[in-house]
């Protein structure tokens, strides 16, 4: 993931493909209520896009 800087931000959230508790868990406090989150249409995705009160692409 990066932020509107082009920084990257990195977070282990554990082995295997992460789930969408583990990808909200890890990230959901890096990312500002209202973002755009463009993503690879990974479903686990969508759970971020909704608790951050985002809009997504794909």
């Amino acid at each position: 993931m990066a932020n509107a800087f082009k920084n990257a931000v990195v977070v282990i959230c554990g082995h295997g493909k992460p789930s969408s508790k583990r990808i909200r868990d890890a990230l959901l406090t890096h990312i500002a209520p209202g973002s755009l989150i463009d993503h690879d249409k990974e479903k686990a995705h969508k759970s971020l896009v909704k608790a951050a009160k985002c809009t997504d692409e794909a």
